[in-house]
């Protein structure tokens, strides 16, 4: 089953290409508004994020339009109709 919304770590984002320091920057700044718990739904963290940091949460849900990490799809190599693979979360 593939999660839409999946609930993420800031270790999630950091292991798919976010800088540490760039990442506890942004989870620091976002703290001293509003309460952070461990673990948040994509959805929830993207309202947080400026526009600029958003590119690091679409790679941690693989939402970025790539399926399976090499952007080749599902079975054919060219994806689920539009040729650029599935961009589900961990298939």
């Amino acid at each position: 089953m593939i999660d839409d919304d999946p609930l993420l770590t800031i270790d999630d984002v950091i292991r798919e290409g976010a800088c540490v320091s760039g990442a506890y920057a942004a989870l620091i700044r976002i703290a001293k508004r509003v309460p952070i718990p461990a673990a948040m739904r994509a959805s929830e963290i993207r309202k947080l994020l400026k526009e600029d940091e958003q590119e690091y949460l679409d790679r941690a849900t693989h939402s970025n339009g790539y399926g399976n990490g090499n952007g080749d799809g599902n079975g054919n190599g060219y994806g689920d109709g539009n040729g650029y693979g599935y961009g589900g979360f961990w298939e």
